[in-house]
Protein backbone atom coordinates (compact mmCIF):
# COMPACT_ATOMS: atom_id res chain seq x y z
CA UNK A 1 0.00 0.00 0.00
CA UNK A 2 1.61 3.39 -0.68
CA UNK A 3 0.38 6.78 0.85
CA UNK A 4 1.36 9.90 -1.40
CA UNK A 5 2.74 12.95 0.72
CA UNK A 6 2.90 15.66 -1.40
CA UNK A 7 6.05 17.83 -1.87
CA UNK A 8 4.10 21.21 -2.88
CA UNK A 9 1.99 20.50 0.58
CA UNK A 10 4.67 19.07 2.83
CA UNK A 11 8.05 20.33 1.09
CA UNK A 12 9.94 19.75 4.54
CA UNK A 13 8.52 16.24 5.73
CA UNK A 14 9.31 15.23 2.02
CA UNK A 15 12.78 16.21 2.45
CA UNK A 16 13.01 14.79 5.53
CA UNK A 17 11.66 10.95 3.85
CA UNK A 18 14.04 11.95 0.61
CA UNK A 19 17.01 12.03 3.26
CA UNK A 20 16.31 9.05 5.37
CA UNK A 21 15.82 7.00 2.02
CA UNK A 22 19.10 8.12 0.84
CA UNK A 23 20.89 7.37 3.93
CA UNK A 24 19.31 3.69 3.77
CA UNK A 25 19.06 3.19 7.07
CA UNK A 26 15.38 2.83 7.34
CA UNK A 27 14.19 0.58 4.23
CA UNK A 28 10.72 0.17 3.23
CA UNK A 29 8.27 -0.89 3.29
CA UNK A 30 6.71 -0.50 7.23
CA UNK A 31 3.96 -2.19 9.36
CA UNK A 32 1.49 -0.66 10.53
CA UNK A 33 1.29 -0.71 14.47
CA UNK A 34 -1.04 1.41 16.34
CA UNK A 35 -1.01 -0.37 19.30
CA UNK A 36 2.99 0.22 19.83
CA UNK A 37 2.90 4.08 18.31
CA UNK A 38 3.26 5.56 22.01
CA UNK A 39 6.38 3.44 22.63
CA UNK A 40 8.27 4.00 19.42
CA UNK A 41 7.35 7.35 19.73
CA UNK A 42 8.86 8.18 23.35
CA UNK A 43 11.63 5.77 22.09
CA UNK A 44 12.75 8.03 19.18
CA UNK A 45 11.71 11.45 20.61
CA UNK A 46 13.66 10.29 24.09
CA UNK A 47 16.98 9.42 22.22
CA UNK A 48 16.44 12.17 19.92
CA UNK A 49 16.11 14.67 23.28
CA UNK A 50 19.18 12.98 24.49
CA UNK A 51 21.68 13.61 21.64
CA UNK A 52 20.92 15.86 18.87
CA UNK A 53 17.84 17.66 20.60
CA UNK A 54 20.42 19.48 22.90
CA UNK A 55 21.39 21.51 20.15
CA UNK A 56 18.34 22.97 20.25
CA UNK A 57 17.50 25.95 22.55
CA UNK A 58 13.66 27.52 22.83
CA UNK A 59 13.82 29.78 20.42
CA UNK A 60 14.83 27.34 17.60
CA UNK A 61 12.20 24.99 18.90
CA UNK A 62 9.24 27.70 18.43
CA UNK A 63 6.97 27.09 16.19
CA UNK A 64 8.49 23.56 14.89
CA UNK A 65 7.72 20.17 15.77
CA UNK A 66 9.59 16.79 15.55
CA UNK A 67 9.51 14.74 12.99
CA UNK A 68 10.16 11.13 12.63
CA UNK A 69 11.20 8.69 9.71
CA UNK A 70 9.92 6.08 10.41
CA UNK A 71 6.43 7.67 11.56
CA UNK A 72 5.79 6.49 15.27
CA UNK A 73 3.03 4.06 13.62
CA UNK A 74 5.39 1.79 11.97
CA UNK A 75 6.45 -1.07 13.53
CA UNK A 76 10.19 0.40 12.79
CA UNK A 77 9.37 3.26 14.34
CA UNK A 78 11.16 3.95 17.81
CA UNK A 79 14.49 1.76 17.88
CA UNK A 80 13.82 -1.12 15.71
CA UNK A 81 16.84 -3.21 15.00
CA UNK A 82 19.70 -1.35 16.65
CA UNK A 83 18.53 1.99 15.12
CA UNK A 84 16.09 4.73 16.10
CA UNK A 85 14.00 6.62 14.23
CA UNK A 86 15.50 9.45 12.14
CA UNK A 87 13.93 12.52 14.20
CA UNK A 88 13.73 16.60 12.46
CA UNK A 89 12.69 19.75 13.34
CA UNK A 90 9.94 21.01 10.85
CA UNK A 91 7.28 23.33 11.00
CA UNK A 92 4.43 22.05 13.54
CA UNK A 93 1.44 22.67 10.73
CA UNK A 94 3.03 20.95 8.34
CA UNK A 95 4.08 18.25 10.43
CA UNK A 96 0.51 17.74 12.36
CA UNK A 97 -1.42 18.42 8.32
CA UNK A 98 0.77 15.63 7.02
CA UNK A 99 0.54 13.13 10.25
CA UNK A 100 -3.44 13.89 9.51
CA UNK A 101 -3.20 13.11 6.37
CA UNK A 102 -1.29 9.49 7.14
CA UNK A 103 -3.83 8.45 9.84
CA UNK A 104 -6.74 9.10 7.26
CA UNK A 105 -4.68 7.16 4.73
CA UNK A 106 -3.86 4.51 6.90
CA UNK A 107 -7.00 4.30 8.97
CA UNK A 108 -8.87 1.81 6.89
CA UNK A 109 -5.84 -1.16 7.01
CA UNK A 110 -5.27 -3.48 9.80
CA UNK A 111 -1.97 -3.54 12.07
CA UNK A 112 0.56 -5.70 10.44
CA UNK A 113 -0.42 -4.29 6.71
CA UNK A 114 2.89 -3.09 4.57
CA UNK A 115 2.83 0.37 4.03
CA UNK A 116 5.12 2.57 1.77
CA UNK A 117 5.65 6.78 2.08
CA UNK A 118 5.90 8.20 -1.54
CA UNK A 119 6.40 11.20 -2.43
CA UNK A 120 4.58 12.96 -5.24
CA UNK A 121 4.38 16.80 -6.63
Amino acid sequence: MRVRLSRTRWPHIADHLADVRRSGKHPQPWHIDRPGADQNRDQSLGYWERTEGRRYDAAARRGKDRDEVPPAVAREGGRWRGRYADVRLVLSGENRSAGSYMGNELSAWCDGQAFRLVVVR
